[in-house]
């Protein structure tokens, strides 16, 4: 994923953020794993896992209004 979908996508989560955010940005733009990623934010590893996963719904969901893809 880009840092552009990313952010795009990380404009929809709702009340979502902080350290957790920033775990799910290294993971799912720079690479890192789950578990590195959680440990560089300093949050748990579940917090990070939940929110790649609705990162990922919303990915594949599109944007709630209209239903395109966030990024496009």
């Amino acid at each position: 994923m880009t840092a552009a979908e990313f952010d795009a996508l990380a404009r929809l989560l709702q009340g979502q953020g902080g350290a957790g955010r920033e775990g799910a940005r290294r993971h799912l733009v720079d690479g890192l794993s789950v578990a590195q990623a959680s440990r560089e934010a300093g949050v748990t590893h579940a917090s990070v896992a939940h929110i790649v996963a609705r990162l990922r719904q919303l990915q594949h969901s599109g944007c709630p209004t209209c239903g395109q893809p966030v990024w496009e």
